[in-house]
Parts: C-alpha cells; sequence; structure tokens
C-alpha cells in the first residue's frame, strides 16, 4: 500500500545563534537552555515528545498537531514551499 503526503501548513525558524528571542516566541516560552558538546553548541527545546537539540542552522518546525522538531534546511526545502505571508 502506498501514501501520500496531505498538503500541510507549518511553522518554522532557523536558529542562527543570535535569534534567541525569537525562538522563544516561536515556542512561546520564557526559557531555552544551550548546552556545550564536544560537537559543539546545541539548544535544548521542550516538544510534545520531551527534550531535542537543534544545532545552529537547524530549522525548528511545529506542524499543526503542535509538534515541534528539528531539522535540516535541505529537508525542510525537499519538503515545504515558502509560503507568502499575507501584509496587514
Amino acid at each position: 500500500m502506498k501514501f501520500s503526503k496531505k498538503p500541510d501548513t507549518i511553522d518554522a525558524v532557523q536558529w542562527l545563534i543570535t535569534n534567541v528571542p525569537d525562538i522563544m516566541v516561536f515556542l512561546n516560552t520564557t526559557e531555552l537552555r544551550a548546552v556545550f558538546t564536544p560537537d559543539g553548541l546545541l539548544l535544548v527545546i521542550q516538544t510534545l515528545h520531551g527534550e531535542r537539540r537543534v544545532r545552529p542552522g537547524q530549522w525548528i518546525v511545529q506542524d499543526a498537531e503542535g509538534s515541534c522538531f528539528s531539522c535540516s534546511g535541505e529537508w525542510l526545502h525537499a519538503r515545504y514551499d515558502a509560503v507568502k505571508e499575507r501584509s496587514e
């Protein structure tokens, strides 16, 4: 049996190290934690499924159900097209 993905609209923000306030607004949180590992700096975010670690340059995605996850730009752009936001 084969399945195709239903059209979804997601929200996403890229972690650029300097945009922590934007990430906090996006996740609707007042607390974020960064950790230093042998692989470098990681941002730790709380999701419905527990903690997730985000590397600089990765995207934080929130789907229609409110689940958050991190992904690379390649993964994001291979699956989603940018939606032009309407100016109010």
